[in-house]
């Protein structure tokens, strides 16, 4: 799976639908990241939603209460921030949401979870320092041995 990265001219964290399980959770796993500042979003339409997207760069959604308001909403945020911004997070199988969320290629994540596991979670999403002035390692060619050259027949 691809990193997906911070953008820091956006505003962190948006739980889209959060119950106070989920709230509790990343609120607390988070406090010491002010860049995963968490913003709850309860959009009740599509132009509240795509308005709150536009601001994010990682977007969490709860479908523990409310599966088919939570697939819409992931769609939307795909469509926005790119399937490796998004999360799906439930407490609750629901039927055909799992094999949904999955061949979309989004993460989901059955809680409740541990400080631990979020912390983990958002580390994958944080930005590492560029290495001097260059962001990219050049690929240096392996030494050619006997074995490796095609010989001409």
């Amino acid at each position: 799976m691809e990193k997906a990265m911070i953008d820091h001219d956006k505003a962190g964290v948006l739980l889209l639908y959060p119950g106070a399980t989920l709230l509790r959770e990343v609120s607390r796993s988070v406090a010491d990241r002010p860049e995963f500042a968490p913003r709850v979003c309860r959009a009740s339409g599509l132009p509240e939603l795509h308005e709150q997207l536009r601001h994010a760069s990682v977007a969490v959604i709860d479908a523990t209460v409310d599966d088919a308001r939570a697939i819409d909403a992931m769609v939307q945020a795909v469509a926005w921030l790119g399937r490796d911004a998004v999360v799906v997070y439930t407490r609750r199988i629901h039927e055909g949401m799992e094999s949904f969320v999955r061949s979309q290629g989004v993460l989901l994540l059955f809680g409740p979870l541990d400080d631990q596991a979020w912390k983990e979670f958002f580390e994958l999403r944080t930005p590492q320092p560029a290495v001097g002035e260059a962001s990219v390692i050049p690929f240096a060619r392996p030494r050619e041995r006997s074995g490796w050259r095609r010989k001409a027949g």
